[in-house]
């Protein structure tokens, strides 16, 4: 992901651990499952 960015690896991980923060969560999979509600509010606001 940080190559496709083009942004170092350090950076993209500060990122991800500051949003892992905010959103209170732990690991990839809560992280995955937190991204996955926000979209499924986004497609129901757009329908």
């Amino acid at each position: 992901m940080s190559k496709v960015l083009f942004r170092s690896e350090k950076t993209f991980s500060t990122h991800k651990r500051s949003i892992m923060r905010k959103l209170n969560v732990t690991n990839d999979l809560e992280l995955r499952k937190c991204i996955q509600r926000y979209e499924g509010k986004i497609v129901a606001l757009v329908d």
